[in-house]
């Protein structure tokens, strides 16, 4: 058998890749941005959520990060938290809070340690 053709090439990567995002439940919606004071719930239905400046919770506020969610931090982005900061993860629906170059959460690259601030 010959060497499949450029077209079929393709055709191949593109369905093997749209088979990995299905798998790992990714899917190619842009991320919602965070910045500043942040409160309240980060749901499922707006997941992946970029912070893509420095993070707040305000003495006397909760952010509850519900179950699924997944974070991305941009570099040298930190996360302050003077109030309350609850991460309701399950080990079937874990949150994950990860660098935004950490393409095996949906970011774009190779993650590393360093690449955002503090927690």
């Amino acid at each position: 058998m010959g060497k499949p053709s450029k077209r079929l090439r393709s055709y191949l990567v593109r369905s093997a890749t749209a088979i990995l995002i299905a798998l790992c439940g990714f899917s190619s919606a842009a991320a919602s941005t965070l910045s500043g004071n942040v409160e309240g719930f980060l749901d499922l239905s707006g997941s992946p959520y970029q912070a893509v400046s420095n993070l707040t919770v305000a003495a006397g506020e909760t952010l509850t990060i519900q179950p699924g969610v997944v974070l991305l931090v941009n570099s040298g982005v930190g996360i302050t938290v003077n109030g309350a900061l609850i991460s309701s993860g399950t080990q079937s629906a874990p949150v994950i809070i990860t660098s935004s170059q950490d393409a095996s959460a949906g970011g774009s690259g190779v993650a590393a340690a360093g690449q955002w601030g503090v927690l």
